[in-house]
């Protein structure tokens, strides 16, 4: 428990599992429908580990962890509009 992750319930999750059947989910818990055990990165992790695994994996958000708590999610939205700083800065 405490800051253990159990899962991540993502538009992916809502998509596949709940999809336009939601008057039969409303009561349902959240944990019936998330992702259980997702992947996760630590907040040291390069960005270049970040992009592979969600390749890799097909996901577009991944939880970060600072020793072993939660820290944040960061997404595929998120790394693009980086790099894009980055290139626009270089620019």
């Amino acid at each position: 428990e405490g800051t253990t992750i159990k899962g991540i319930f993502s538009e992916r999750d809502a998509l596949l599992k709940i999809n336009a059947d939601v008057a039969s989910h409303v009561d349902q818990p959240i944990d019936s429908l998330m992702t259980p055990n997702p992947e996760t990165l630590d907040v040291e992790d390069k960005i270049a580990f970040a992009l592979h695994k969600m390749h890799v994996g097909g996901y577009r958000h991944i939880p970060i962890l600072k020793e072993g708590a939660l820290l944040g999610v960061i997404s595929i939205r998120d790394i693009l509009e980086y790099l894009a700083a980055r290139i626009n800065a270089e620019a």
